[in-house]
């Protein structure tokens, strides 16, 4: 079960992701593994990424698998107060391991695929680009959520960007700069990712002036 803060964080940006949700369900099958990243560390993309994969499980009949690919500071397995291992690096490609090793949640159609390891940073890379090729898993869920590293915190992200069939990018409102926004996009078209689209999160909607002092 999630904590009350992240369950508040998810309440908080519902409005700006379930547009994000709609768009994945409307572009049909051929868009099953995303990968949620950010420019820099602390944008919100985890927060994105468990709100749209709780989003895609929820509102349709849909199973969904929610990966953590965060190589450097994994939790997703504290947010749910799951088993941090087995995860990841004990997956084994094409093979019956992935029944042990990803764990089932509250939630009927979400599974959550946890890492606990963040030492060997390159073997977890390597899983996660074999995770997005799994005929195995791609076959058991409808979609495979990754919650990547950022891109301006990892030399490695725009390198495995190309596994995916979308990246999805989570941006800090107010914080981040449109033209880091824009050189970020670039880096991971350049390396042969497909960004979708970008996530607000944390955006303020601010009262007009014209209704200051009405009664």
């Amino acid at each position: 079960m999630l904590s009350q803060t992240w369950a508040l964080r998810l309440q908080q940006n519902e409005r700006e992701l379930a547009s994000a949700e709609g768009n994945l369900l409307l572009a049909g099958p051929g868009l099953k593994t995303l990968y949620v990243t950010s420019c820099f560390n602390g944008e919100g993309k985890t927060t994105a990424a468990v709100h749209l994969a709780m989003g895609l499980a929820g509102q349709s009949d849909k199973r969904v698998l929610l990966v953590d690919g965060s190589t450097r500071s994994p939790r997703l397995h504290e947010l749910f107060g799951a088993k941090a291992s087995p995860g990841l690096t004990d997956w084994r490609a094409e093979s019956a391991a992935a029944d042990d090793v990803c764990q089932a949640t509250e939630h009927s159609k979400l599974w959550l695929l946890p890492h606990d390891d963040a030492r060997d940073r390159g073997a977890a890379l390597e899983q996660l680009t074999a995770l997005a090729g799994s005929e195995t898993l791609r076959s058991r869920f409808d979609y495979l959520i990754f919650d990547g590293d950022s891109v301006l915190g990892s030399s490695q992200v725009s390198l495995v960007a190309r596994a995916f069939d979308g990246i999805l990018l989570t941006v800090a409102c107010e914080k981040t700069k449109w033209e880091v926004v824009q050189q970020v996009r670039e880096k991971i078209e350049q390396g042969g990712g497909q960004v979708l689209g970008v996530i607000l999160n944390r955006r303020k909607y601010y009262i007009p002036r014209f209704f200051y002092g009405r009664k």
